[in-house]
């Protein structure tokens, strides 16, 4: 038999109430009495204090490609586990991704360059809005001048405005870790490429930090015990960036790592 209490887990505060509805729709219609939400940072704390024996408050930091969501709880111990409070914001990893590709690779189809205008770009960046993206496709750039032409034709084609913000988050990936990192975009122009360095990253996750550095500070201000622990989880959390602001607003506090995903 199939329960009829189920526990669905979500993203966070960023997530809205009308995708709760579909949910609660959804799982009416399959016949479920009863479903409580929990939220995906409260799913990670939860986790993580069942796994712990001392009781103290933890602050979970849940990095995503398109969310930040941040959950402080007591947790720990022989207690119940007991969520204070969370908080989210709808900026992730991608965000960091979308800004290399404009800063870095955009460049190479005339962004900054005559008098194009620049939000054909973030249209061609914004893979994840098909809105934007059939903007962008549906543009005619015969009447630009070369090499930008064939390039800006080139990136409508197949799936190539995707390729290439795959290329953005690889370059990403990669100067996380190293001094300077190139991607090859042959399949737009042969022998075409770029380049960039770790203060090319630094400056397309700027936006992104600024709105994590928020979060964290509105955390920082709120009527509760400040956390003993701090749970790094989420694909984007691996990103040594993130722990550094986190460490910047919690200097001291002992920092742990969840599932990156």
């Amino acid at each position: 038999h199939w329960p009829k209490t189920y526990l669905v887990q979500v993203e966070g505060e960023a997530g809205d109430e009308q995708a709760l509805a579909i949910l609660r729709d959804a799982a009416s219609a399959a016949g479920f009495h009863h479903v409580d939400f929990l939220y995906e940072p409260e799913a990670a704390a939860l986790d993580y204090h069942q796994r712990s024996r001392d009781r103290h408050v933890v602050l979970v930091v849940d990095i995503g490609g398109g969310t930040c969501d941040l959950c402080l709880a007591q947790a720990g111990g022989r207690e119940a586990f007991a969520p204070l409070m969370s908080w989210g914001d709808a900026t992730g990893g991608g965000d960091v991704d979308y800004w290399l590709n404009l800063l870095r690779f955009m460049g190479h189809f005339g962004r900054n360059v005559g008098a194009f205008p620049n939000h054909i770009y973030s249209e061609a960046a914004m893979v994840s809005d098909v809105v934007r993206q059939a903007a962008f496709k549906a543009y005619d750039f015969r009447d630009h001048e070369p090499p930008y032409r064939d390039r800006l034709v080139a990136l409508q084609a197949d799936a190539n405005t995707v390729r290439v913000a795959r290329a953005a988050e690889v370059l990403k990936i990669h100067l996380s870790s190293r001094p300077e990192g190139a991607a090859p975009l042959d399949y737009i122009e042969a022998g075409l490429g770029v380049t960039a360095a770790q203060a090319d990253l630094a400056a397309a996750s700027s936006f992104f930090l600024a709105r994590l550095d928020r979060l964290l500070e509105t955390v920082q201000g709120a009527p509760f015990p400040q956390p003993g622990r701090i749970l790094l989880t989420g694909g984007g959390s691996s990103a040594p960036y993130v722990a550094q602001a986190v460490a910047a607003r919690y200097p001291g506090v002992e920092i742990v790592r969840g599932e990156p995903s």
